[in-house]
């Protein structure tokens, strides 16, 4: 079993409009699957330009903004939806590199709202199957 190298506990986003996009084009838009203190991953088509440039993100919900924040990939893999799937998707993994104290502030109020989120929405799905 491998080990666990993160250093950061990982928030798994409520897809609900978690996004993550390229600056300063914008360029790519994509659902973000998880987020914490050292980085994020997104799922993107596989069949898209590579992405491996980027270098600076913006990631955003519906009421939280961060922006202009330096990242580096460290992963792109296959990504399966299911067997059935005939999309080809690739995750993406990028790591926060270099941010300044108000960054960093920034980036660890947007990650305990995405824990809040994800647990009131845990609580919520537990009260719909009782």
């Amino acid at each position: 079993m491998p080990t666990e190298r993160r250093k950061h506990k990982r928030v798994t986003t409520q897809a609900k409009g978690v996004y993550a996009a390229h600056t300063p084009e914008y360029a790519y838009a994509a659902p973000v699957m998880d987020i914490s203190l050292g980085g994020f991953s997104f799922i993107f088509l596989a069949n898209s330009p590579r992405l491996n440039k980027i270098d600076r993100v913006c990631i955003s919900d519906d009421k939280n903004f961060i922006d202009n924040f330096p990242v580096k990939m460290v992963y792109n893999a296959d990504f399966h939806l299911s067997r059935e799937s005939y999309m080809k998707l690739r995750q993406y993994g990028f790591q926060f590199v270099d941010l300044t104290p108000t960054q960093k502030i920034d980036l660890e109020l947007f990650v305990q709202k995405q824990q809040q989120m994800s647990q009131q929405e845990a609580c919520q799905n537990k009260k719909t199957k009782d």
